[in-house]
């Protein structure tokens, strides 16, 4: 069948939905059908679900005797319905999407509600309108501007088992600036139930700088199963959860610790040495890029960006010396070349591009991410060895350190 040439009006041939029932146990048949919804008209979520994953979402949980509700993505009906067994009776879906919307109906027999206005207040107010209490929710949410968080926090109420998947920034950010995102943990922290984290970039044709991460939400949850690729773990409360895995607590000593690096930068952290006037012609400067670092879109595994990701000089680091724009870019000033040289050759060093690591889950310079890289004196030149011993870094937090760094300017050869 070749599913281009269909008319929706089709969908509502009762003949033609038991054709599809039978056509959509086909593999081959099922996909290009998904495929072909996903061109038709708007979609709030416009990236389908692939089988593999929904297939690890429901098996998250038990679905015996439970209501369930799916928002947004009608391919989670097959698998709940087909494979699964669970009765259409038992399942509520909103669709983004009339076509959508008219499968639901036809195809697999569930109750479905169309949302009309793709906004997290429109869809509260379908929800209400719904007025009915859930068990469980499976959901693939809109990803743009913190969109999956919003509806989280907007929806959160209605059911005590919430199954997404959605990107990880929410609980891997440790700058601890975003009010969204500490609200959420803050409000959830006892009902996080597992974390399961992958690259999903390529799996939804996607350039996130951070793992994809199936969240179980369900209430009076205490230990959190974390998955972080091939690192298996358990952790009691959500703030410990990161990219770091199971080797946070030294991180946390590094950041916390009076003598090493949070104290330190309280009074000259690199975000306050930024120009503040207009160049003088006997200073000399160094400029930095407002955006650093490339997602990886050849991985398929934990790589998910590029060797240059957590780096803030320019592999030719000539080009960061003298002026080029003083819009938002990092610009510094200097006395001296050689203290503009001993700058950025500091910035080379894995001990800074590891603070810069901490708070970096993007690719912009200018918005926190340098605020733990400490301001030295840089009429000295800095090397790694000099830096782990001014700020007593440990033997364990050295070899992690160059573990998990890419030689990217090749400094260790």
């Amino acid at each position: 069948m070749n599913f281009s040439e269909l008319k929706t009006k089709s969908l509502c041939d009762n003949n033609f939905a038991k054709q599809m029932s039978y056509k959509l146990s086909i593999p081959e048949e099922r996909a290009s059908f998904f495929k072909w919804i996903s061109t038709l008209g708007s979609h709030w979520q416009e990236n389908t679900t692939p089988y593999e994953i929904i297939r690890k979402m429901v098996s998250k949980t038990s679905l015996d005797d439970k209501n369930i509700l799916v928002l947004f993505n009608i391919e989670f009906l097959h698998i709940l319905i087909d494979e699964r067994g669970v009765n259409p009776l038992n399942i509520t879906f909103i669709a983004d999407n009339h076509v959508e919307q008219l499968c639901a109906i036809k195809i697999f027999k569930v109750q479905s509600y169309k949302l009309n206005d793709f906004s997290v207040p429109a869809l509260k107010k379908l929800i209400a309108g719904i007025d009915m209490k859930f068990d469980l929710v499976f959901s693939n949410p809109p990803y743009t501007n913190n969109v999956d968080i919003k509806i989280l926090n907007e929806v959160m109420h209605i059911s005590d088992e919430f199954v997404i998947v959605h990107p990880s920034t929410w609980v891997i950010d440790m700058k601890n600036k975003s009010k969204l995102f500490n609200e959420f943990k803050k409000q959830n922290h006892k009902r996080v139930k597992s974390l399961e984290f992958f690259n999903g970039n390529p799996i939804f044709e996607i350039a996130l700088y951070v793992p994809v991460v199936i969240s179980h939400f369900k209430s009076f949850s205490n230990d959190i199963d974390i998955s972080y690729f091939d690192e298996n773990y358990i952790c009691d409360d959500i703030q410990k959860v990161s990219k770091y895995g199971d080797k946070l607590n030294l991180i946390e000593n590094f950041i916390n610790d009076i003598s090493k690096v949070k104290n330190y930068v309280s009074q000259n952290m690199i975000e306050y040495n930024k120009l503040k006037n207009l160049p003088d012609q006997n200073k000399h400067y160094c400029q930095l890029a407002q955006i650093r670092g490339n997602v990886n879109l050849s991985s398929v595994g934990k790589d998910i960006v590029k060797d240059d990701f957590y780096t803030t000089i320019m592999k030719n680091s000539q080009d960061n010396i003298g002026l080029r724009k003083l819009s938002r870019t990092p610009t510094y000033e200097f006395d001296t070349i050689d203290e503009v040289y001993n700058f950025i050759n500091y910035l080379k060093t894995d001990f800074a591009r590891f603070c810069l690591s901490i708070y970096k889950d993007k690719a912009t310079l200018d918005c926190g991410e340098m605020e733990l890289i400490p301001w030295l004196d840089f009429t000295e030149e800095w090397d790694d060895e000099k830096l782990f011993k001014k700020f007593d870094v440990s033997q364990e937090l050295q070899d992690y350190i160059r573990e998990f760094l890419p030689d990217y300017y090749g400094i260790r050869k």
